[in-house]
């Protein structure tokens, strides 16, 4: 089967981009099921169904951190060095304090801009975080990284458009590179209200590719955009290929056992499945992906009907008769309802790939 019907995006896409952007580093990933993490503060639990965890990524310079700070005066690059080392130890506040007093000392440093941007989007504050990349901007047109930011930020706020209308920008500026034409295409694969966004999301990551054929990432990213628009064979293919890689990861695994499922082939799902996860998880995911599979094909099998037996009405005695009082109103009797499918493996993003 090499085109599943469009229904596929509406059964399946839909439960896993419903929810917000899961990475967006200098390479960007997509989704990919792990195994369950039910106690993880990043994932977002749900009653059933593949889950999504929601945890961003920074984007990483094109220019080294400390080289940044080496180009800065002795008091910024002080503040700059001793603000890393609070980040390093997790003290958000002690290095936001640090890098305000940082642009004190230097209203221009990008470093210290970068930090904050960084803090803002561990905090989950999308908003703060394109203030401070948009600064940059003004003050270095040409930094990647801050147009990267801007798009990821806009993109978790739900504003595939204007993120997109940013990295083209970029590229109007600087031409493509490998990490924003796969940016571009995590932006056009959210991008419901863009007609054709699945295939402008395969031309930017086959682009990107074809520029850097060594990113790991952005070729999942591919497979499983191929997954999305329902285009199995192919997406079977780029991981078939990935996983003969000395690089390749769980979630690489996992994503073609999730093309193997939807593509019907529960074995070879199965067997790959395996490797990495429980049994009893599994089963979870395949029975899910059969059930996502069957309703994108129109044969989901009806769910079995409950009858409720009447219990025999007794006749009371004409004694009884004349005795019985009026009955009391009863609540009307629920209908019943079946039990909620139990959870599959959750989804994450893969690692990013090596810089």
């Amino acid at each position: 089967m090499t085109h599943l019907t469009r229904s596929f995006y509406s059964v399946f896409s839909v439960v896993l981009l419903g929810l917000c952007l899961s990475g967006c580093a200098d390479s960007v990933s997509v989704e990919a099921p792990v195994k369950p993490q039910a106690s993880s503060s990043n994932i977002k639990s749900k009653a059933s169904g593949p889950q999504i965890e929601r945890k961003l990524y920074t984007p990483t310079s094109s220019r080294e951190p400390e080289k940044e700070i080496d180009d800065e005066d002795d008091a910024t690059a002080t503040l700059l060095r001793t603000a890393e080392k609070m980040m390093a130890s997790n003290d958000l506040t002690s290095a936001g304090m640090l890098y305000q007093r940082a642009l004190s000392t230097n209203p221009d440093s990008i470093a210290a801009l970068k930090g904050l941007a960084r803090i803002a989007e561990l905090r989950e504050k999308p908003q703060e975080a394109l203030q401070a990349y948009r600064e940059i901007i003004r003050l270095d047109n040409e930094n990647e990284a801050a147009h990267m930011g801007v798009a990821k930020n806009l993109m978790t706020l739900g504003l595939h458009d204007k993120a997109i209308d940013q990295l083209n920008k970029f590229r109007d500026i600087k031409g493509d590179s490998p990490e924003i034409l796969n940016m571009l295409g995590m932006a056009y694969t959210r991008a419901e209200e863009i007609p054709g966004h699945y295939e402008k999301a395969i031309e930017s990551f086959k682009t990107s590719i074809s520029i850097d054929p060594d990113r790991l990432t952005t070729q999942n990213n591919l497979g499983f955009t191929y997954i999305l628009a329902g285009r199995l064979d192919e997406a079977i293919a780029i991981f078939e290929k990935l996983v003969d890689d000395p690089r390749v990861t769980i979630q690489h695994r996992q994503n073609l056992a999730l093309a193997y499922g939807m593509a019907g082939r529960e074995n070879d799902a199965r067997k790959i499945a395996l490797q990495d996860l429980p049994r009893a998880a599994v089963e979870k995911n395949i029975a899910s992906y059969r059930k996502m599979r069957q309703k994108a094909l129109g044969i989901m099998p009806d769910e079995p009907k409950i009858v409720l037996k009447k219990a025999p009405v007794k006749k009371a005695s004409p004694a009884e008769a004349k005795k019985e009082k009026p009955k009391a109103e009863t609540a009307p009797v629920a209908a019943p309802t079946m039990p909620a499918a139990d959870a599959v493996a959750p989804l994450a993003p893969p690692e990013p790939a090596k810089q």
